[in-house]
């Protein structure tokens, strides 16, 4: 009960510093900050997922198929360029994102 208690609180921490990541306007790129805190929630999950039964009636876990290493090649960039095109045309739209 209490490992599981400390990962409650641990998860609520994680999560509600990337609600004040993800909502905080004075940031002046919220992207490149809320994205690590995210990166930081999703690995702590990861972790608890190893530590944890799962419960009886609970699906089995799905393994995400391995990611194809990252084209760092010209379509790479071409598709970082065109995003960035995107966001900074339209800044009122990429703060909607997501909900």
């Amino acid at each position: 009960m209490i490992h599981a208690d400390h990962a409650r609180q641990m998860l609520r921490m994680h999560a509600e510093r990337l609600a004040q990541t993800a909502t905080d306007t004075t940031l002046p790129n919220p992207a490149a900050t809320t994205l690590p805190q995210a990166d930081t929630l999703g690995g702590f999950l990861e972790e608890l997922t190893g530590q944890f039964a799962p419960h009886p009636g609970s699906l089995p876990r799905t393994v995400l198929p391995q990611t194809p290493p990252r084209d760092t090649g010209e379509e790479a960039l071409d598709e970082e360029r065109l995003l960035l095109a995107t966001a900074t045309r339209t800044p009122q739209g990429s703060k909607t994102c997501g909900g």
